[in-house]
């Protein structure tokens, strides 16, 4: 999908406005992409090719601490699934939001 210059690339509920991830690339990175893959409503990867390297960058967007034991589990275990599974002669970049909560609650 083209917004102005750049191209955006979702995975969600388009309908629901809740959830989803994407990346929104410029002209320059679009034409650097070589796939992508809407994995879920929490996850989507993408592969750019380079002159100098090639990399799979993997948006996530984790669910809360007050998910359910299975949401979490579920997540994680796709989540790793999709690093397992990436290139392997790609460079690994992941981005995201896991929801962590740093320190003791006070």
């Amino acid at each position: 999908m083209a917004f102005g210059n750049n191209v955006v690339l979702h995975s969600g509920h388009e309908e629901r406005h809740e959830r989803g991830v994407g990346f929104v690339l410029s002209r320059r990175a679009a034409n650097a992409l070589v796939g992508w893959n809407p994995v879920n409503d929490r996850i989507i990867t993408a592969r750019f090719k380079t002159r100098h390297t090639c990399i799979t960058v993997i948006r996530v967007y984790a669910p809360t601490e007050d998910s359910s034991d299975k949401a979490k589990n579920d997540f994680y275990g796709l989540y790793q699934d999709t690093v397992d599974n990436a290139p392997r002669r790609y460079m690994k970049v992941v981005l995201g939001d896991f929801n962590a909560k740093l320190g003791g609650d006070r």
